[in-house]
């Protein structure tokens, strides 16, 4: 049994790599929210700066529980 998550040969992430691609697509999705937002004439809801990719799993959570997925499953 290999990793769930693995390189394009095989191999185990690296969290380096995994950190500087989750940057690079945070400033994407930011990119993208404010040309929206301009064009929109309304704020951009961006994501902030400072998140880090493990925080995904807790936000994920959280909207799952509002909307009213059971917490144990």
């Amino acid at each position: 049994r290999g990793p769930v998550f693995s390189t394009r040969t095989g191999g185990y992430l690296d969290k380096k790599n995994v950190r500087r691609a989750f940057k690079v697509i945070v400033a994407k999705a930011n990119a993208a929210e404010s040309k929206r937002a301009a064009e929109a004439g309304t704020g951009g809801d961006l994501i902030p700066d400072k998140i880090r990719f493990h925080d995904l799993r807790h936000t994920h959570a959280s909207g799952l529980i509002a909307a009213g997925c059971s917490i144990k499953a």
